[in-house]
């Protein structure tokens, strides 16, 4: 149906909007009248021409058979003379005139209101009454015309007199019937364009006399416009997902064909053995057709199941072939994209749309492919057998593809609503239960429900009104064809009575229409799933084709790396809080080998510096630069060997201990197991890893839950001893753990730190690890406080000294520098 097109704004608010009209209106009314006639004639054109034919030609097959009766209407007789619904055509003729003088009308009242709103009040075009008219009337035309053909079966039967009867039927008849339905069906689709066509003469109209209006229109439309081009992106990139199995799709459509012309012949050969068998009693002929018919039901049964077989298999490699690309594409993404997505929607996304989306495609070519061989075979057989019948068998199709039409545009829309229902419902699932602990712990399961039923109820609100849509659409799908049949059955009775027709022929024929019926319902349906493959694909696609904000394109890998790192005035934003400034022209120097420990108040930018040194982020202004080399030149995964990160909460892979521990290194820089025991020894994780059942092939679970804090901890720091980086980071590494696990692994950095010379940025709240520094950093509000040593810290009595006293003294503060059991006293760290 026609998108909207009338809702007046309220008259105050119009005036308010509108207030600002510029002098000189008329010459913009002149304008606005001449583009009028440039952007709307073609439309009115198209309009005309195709009422015209439709009048023309219903007025021709009206007047040359009904010539004889017309004369009663000349010499004023009764109309019972000249009018007989069964066997008159002078219905459809005034139909045709009324339709057409009310789709003007209607067209015409659009047109005068859009010009109205154009040079008046504002009046928003966004109501549906005209296309909904339009509509109404034709559904209403269409159950005319089968209930016209009904009377003209009922009266072949009802009259003996057949002569008059087989010139209506037999010619002009079944022409203005089929005619004025693919018409009318034409007339809607061309009126509805028309009227959407005056949105953009109304939005130039007022682009200077309204322009929050205008932008808001134009926002709205340019929104439909990138879904139109999405989708038509969304095909051919399935397109050329699909090609790349042609050479399968080629032998999956030969063998379409020849399993759809064993179809057709299964029908032709059970007329003939129906005809032999019952009518002549030949047995001889009965025998050789049945034998023909058994070779035509073999081939179909096996070139069907290779067609099948083969778009199923190209399914499987589609799909894989589009989540492989999803899942790289994803991989490559920038981190402030994570930031602001749902890990439960991207795994929708993954899983569920990608799915969806290949099968819908696979099964739908795969239909489409033997429902259109059918179609082009059945159509040719009927037409050769009976071309009365064959034009009575498409009086039905306008009503069907009309249908189909509405409801594929109806049904894309709503699956895509629905699959992001189901997005958001599962990233409540999945949140939840990769943290059902913490849910457990804090008896939330009702909580979690909660919202999950709250997701679920709009899901189940949009099922029910796809389900309600669906439940009209193939209610018509049935009634259509199964009408045809009933038309065609009754007509073709009336030819085989007359003898005009032979028995065995009209079996067939009515064979191949249930053919031709199942083919076109099968289109249908066919339109229907790749409208929902469309919606389910416009987000995959839309995410694999997603360029990145961040390019990693650096080539860098210089023999010698020592860690020298320079921030220069770096300022920056977390991508999800733009209003946030978290670090303002925030400058440092850290020379190679170096231990600088950064200190401040929660929230003052430190991990977010180890964030930019790490390249997860880039900073709006200034640079982050590793030996003079600015950090993106540098190639990705080289940089990553040559940088370690032992984080407060380290993520382990569902994988082995021995596999954590070696992650991210592969080929020739993959070390030896004695490597990795040799790490996990500085680590101090070596003891209870032998303690454990399977040792270093012990499996850690999702996330590392089959493990403690802090042995999580120490596998980390032997992941980060074994690839001897240059840079080692290490933020709040020991903050989470209990006293005893610090203490452990606390032992373990030192050991890593004292291996051997490295630059390391610590993030800490232990004394001895900061005291150690060569130098210590405090932030605040994201800009650099101050910086030195311990002693010289101290001494300035600033906000090292205010945040190590506070300490001291008990008191609580987000910025937390001692642990509670420290035995230093205020007196020795004042002689220090």
């Amino acid at each position: 149906m026609a998108t909207g097109y009338y809702r007046s704004l309220p008259g105050s608010e119009a005036e308010a909007r509108c207030a600002g009209e510029p002098e000189g209106s008329s010459g913009k009314a002149e304008k606005c009248q001449t583009t009028t006639k440039a952007t709307t004639t073609k439309g009115f054109l198209r309009l005309t021409v195709f009422i015209l034919l439709d009048i023309g030609i219903t007025t021709c097959l009206f007047m040359v058979p009904e010539r004889s009766r017309l004369k009663y209407l000349a010499r004023f007789k009764t109309w019972d003379r000249v009018y007989d619904f069964n066997y008159s055509s002078m219905d459809l003729w005034l139909g045709s005139i009324a339709r057409a003088v009310f789709l003007l009308a209607t067209v015409g009242a659009a047109w005068r209101r859009t010009l109205k709103s154009s040079f008046g009040a504002p009046v928003m075009p966004v109501s549906d009454a005209a296309g909904s008219a339009m509509f109404l009337l034709t559904c209403l035309s269409y159950v005319f015309f089968f209930a016209k053909f009904v009377g003209w079966i009922y009266g072949i039967f009802k009259r003996r007199t057949v002569s008059h009867l087989d010139k209506c039927l037999e010619a002009w008849v079944l022409f203005d019937l089929v005619a004025s339905a693919f018409l009318t069906a034409k007339e809607y689709l061309t009126a509805t364009k028309l009227l959407a066509s005056f949105r953009s003469f109304w939005l130039d109209s007022i682009e200077k006399r309204c322009p929050e209006l205008h932008e808001q229109c134009v926002k709205e439309d340019s929104e439909k416009r990138d879904k139109r081009a999405r989708d038509w992106n969304a095909l051919t990139s399935l397109y050329n997902f699909a090609k790349v199995d042609g050479h399968i799709l080629i032998v999956a459509f030969a063998c379409g064909c020849i399993a759809s012309l064993a179809t057709v012949s299964i029908s032709y050969y059970i007329g003939k053995v129906v005809m032999f068998g019952a009518h002549e009693k030949d047995a001889k002929k009965a025998h050789a057709a049945l034998s023909k018919l058994l070779v035509a039901v073999i081939s179909c049964a096996v070139f069907t199941s290779i067609r099948g077989g083969l778009f199923t298999l190209s399914c499987a490699r589609l799909n894989s072939r589009i989540r492989r690309s999803l899942l790289k594409s994803l991989l490559h993404l920038e981190q402030g994209y994570f930031d602001t997505v749902r890990t439960g929607e991207l795994s929708s996304r993954l899983n569920t749309d990608t799915t969806q989306m290949s099968s819908q495609v696979s099964l739908n070519i795969n239909i489409l492919v033997r429902s259109f061989v059918q179609i082009v075979f059945v159509i040719g057989i009927m037409l050769w057998t009976s071309w009365k019948l064959t034009m009575v068998s498409f009086t039905m199709v306008p009503v069907a593809a009309l249908v189909a039409h509405i409801y594929g545009r109806f049904y894309r829309r709503i699956t895509k609503e629905t699959q992001t229902a189901l997005a958001d419902a599962s990233g409540v699932a999945d949140e939840a239960l990769a943290s059902m602990s913490t849910v457990k712990s804090m008896a939330g399961e009702d909580i979690v429900a909660s919202a999950y039923n709250d997701k679920l109820k709009r899901y189940l609100k949009l099922q029910t009104k796809e389900s309600g849509a669906y439940s009209i659409y193939a209610s018509l799908t049935i009634f259509c064809p199964n009408a045809a049949m009933l038309a065609t059955l009754a007509y073709g009775t009336y030819l085989a009575l007359h003898d005009k027709m032979q028995g065995d022929d009209l079996y067939s024929f009515i064979l191949y229409q249930q053919t031709l019926g199942s083919a076109f319902q099968y289109l249908g349906d066919i339109y229907s799933g790749i409208s929902a493959a469309l919606g389910a694909a416009d987000k995959v696609f839309e995410l694999i084709a997603r360029t990145p904000e961040m390019t990693i394109s650096g080539s860098l890998q210089p023999p010698k790396f020592k860690g020298r790192i320079d921030l220069e005035n770096i300022s920056f934003r977390y991508p999800g809080r733009p209003d946030s400034v978290v670090l303002d022209n925030f400058s440092l120097k850290i020379s190679p080998g170096e231990v600088v420990a950064l200190v401040g108040p929660s929230g003052s930018g430190k991990s977010s510096l180890i964030k930019l040194i790490e390249r997860l982020y880039e900073p709006e202004k200034g640079q982050v630069s590793l030996d003079g080399c600015n950090i993106s030149g540098y190639d990705r995964k080289w940089l990553a060997r040559k940088m370690a990160l032992v984080g407060q909460e380290p993520v382990l892979f569902a994988c082995s201990i021995k596999e954590n521990i070696m992650y991210g290194l592969e080929g020739d820089e993959k070390p030896t197991m004695d490597a990795v025991i040799a790490a996990a020894k500085c680590a101090n994780a070596h003891d209870f890893i032998q303690e454990l059942q399977d040792g270093y092939d012990t499996e850690c679970g999702e996330k590392g839950m089959q493990l403690s804090g802090g042995q999580k901890q120490r596998i980390a720091i032997a992941r980060a001893v074994v690839r001897d980086p240059s840079i080692l980071l290490l933020d709040e590494a020991t903050s989470a753990l209990d006293a005893e696990s610090e203490g452990v692994v606390q032992e373990a950095i030192d050991k890593m730190i004292a291996q051997q010379e490295r630059t390391v940025v610590i993030v800490a709240h232990r004394l001895s690890t900061i005291q150690g520094a060569s130098k210590i950093v405090v932030v605040k509000d994201g800009k650099l406080e101050e910086q030195g040593s311990h002693s010289e810290l101290y001494a300035k009595e600033g906000l090292y000294y205010r945040l190590v006293r506070k300490q001291l003294r008990g008191q609580s503060d987000s910025m937390a520098l001692l642990p509670s059991s420290s035995k230093t006293s205020l007196d020795e760290l004042d002689n220090t």
